[in-house]
């Protein structure tokens, strides 16, 4: 892994946050819709592994963004919906 600084490979912070929010559209798109879970019913490796990065999406960008700092105003309606969800249901 070879990031250029500070952005890798986009000139700005207004592009790179661009490019991410295009592509919290596409995984939003992807999300089941009946959940809870991304991909269904049941917990999955999709889960485990964007967990994480939501948590850092959901508290950093609306530093960067006019947007209120809640999941479904910054991740999107499905993809909020579960992050709020995993959030409130950890075990």
């Amino acid at each position: 892994y070879k990031a250029m600084p500070p952005f890798g490979k986009f000139s700005c912070r207004l592009e790179a946050i661009a490019e991410l929010k295009r592509q919290l559209v596409v995984i939003n798109d992807a999300v089941d819709a009946q959940g809870p879970y991304l991909t269904g019913s049941e917990v999955s490796l999709a889960d485990a592994t964007l967990f994480p990065t939501m948590i850092f999406i959901v508290h950093a960008l609306p530093k960067f963004e006019a947007i209120a700092p809640d999941a479904p105003a910054v991740l999107g309606d499905k993809l909020g919906r579960w992050y709020d969800w995993i959030a409130a249901n950890d075990e």
